[in-house]
Formats: structure tokens, C-alpha cells, sequence
């Protein structure tokens, strides 16, 4: 969903804006949450391996025209046990998976790579492994929190439509 204006609520795995001050923004709890930038502004996605096999990230890094990305704390490879559906869903990226075991950072790190984002950041960070800074839907079940992913342009906002 690309914002140009101050937009309601709307329930998408990415979200992108190109107006200053306007911060779009994804909520996770072991899914990563990827923060795109690019001459054509900034983009957030929701990024669990159902998005990145669906290409959202190839999106989010279209809709900006994205050079950069940050990822975010998520699941590691250490603690995300996945079937053979997951795992057939990323045979075609190297690197990515190990027996029984999916390595979401590295999956999205390709998968930027193969949208021509040339600079990414990873967090490094696993949400199940530290309880003490994240919530984790694989460690706590259904009743955890979740953390929020945001990116944002610095300046004064735009104004849009009538009398701008």
C-alpha cells in the first residue's frame, strides 16, 4: 500500500510513502520487519516466510526504488523449526534452510539482493532467543505482544490535495 496522504489503517504485509512525516509502519512478533529506502521513499514490510515467498519484499523494494534495508530482529535459524511445505517454498535460495530448520534473515537478505538492494543491515537478533527485549509468537504462543517496524522521512509534511 503506497500512503500520499495521512491514510486510515489499512491491513497489508508492506506499507511505503514518499511524504515526510508520514511513518509507515508493520507490527511483528517473529516475522522480520524490513525497512526499505530509496529516492523514491520509504517502505516497511511485514516479512514471515509466506511474504517473502509471495514476494513482498520484491515490492516494497519496487514501490521505492530502494538502495538500502534494514532487518530487523526475528525468528533465527536456531528456533524456527519449519515442515517440508516451508522448506520446499525456498529450495531455489541457497543458504537458506538447514534439515528442518529456515533462516528467515538470510532468505530476505537474497531475495533483496535479487531486487537489487545493494546495501542491507541485519539486526542479528532472535526474537525466540531473548525474552527479555522481544515477543516471540513460537516462544509464547498466541497471547504474546508484538513490536512495531517503522521508517520514516525526515522534513515537514507535504500538503496534498485541495489548496496545496
Amino acid at each position: 500500500v503506497f500512503a500520499d496522504g495521512v491514510p486510515s489503517p489499512v491491513d497489508a504485509d508492506a506499507h511505503a510513502t514518499d511524504q515526510p512525516g508520514l511513518a509507515p509502519l508493520v507490527i511483528t512478533a517473529d516475522c522480520l520487519p524490513v525497512a526499505l529506502a530509496g529516492p523514491g521513499g520509504v517502505a516497511v514490510a511485514h516479512a514471515g516466510w509466506r511474504g517473502l515467498t509471495s514476494g513482498v519484499l520484491a515490492r516494497a523494494a519496487e514501490a521505492v526504488d530502494a538502495a538500502a534495508a534494514a532487518v530487523g530482529p526475528g525468528i533465527g535459524p536456531c528456533c524456527y523449526e519449519v515442515g517440508e511445505e516451508v522448506l520446499d517454498a525456498f529450495a531455489g535460495l541457497d543458504g537458506v534452510a538447514d534439515d528442518r530448520m529456515l533462516d528467515l534473515p538470510a532468505a530476505a537478505t537474497a531475495l533483496l539482493a535479487e531486487a537489487g538492494v545493494v546495501e542491507v543491515e541485519l539486526s542479528g537478533l532472535c526474537t525466540s532467543c531473548n525474552p527479555e527485549l522481544f515477543y516471540s509468537h513460537r516462544r509464547d504462543g498466541a497471547r504474546t505482544g508484538r513490536q512495531a517496524g517503522v521508517a520514516w522521512l525526515q522534513g515537514p509534511p507535504r500538503r496534498t490535495g485541495a489548496g496545496a
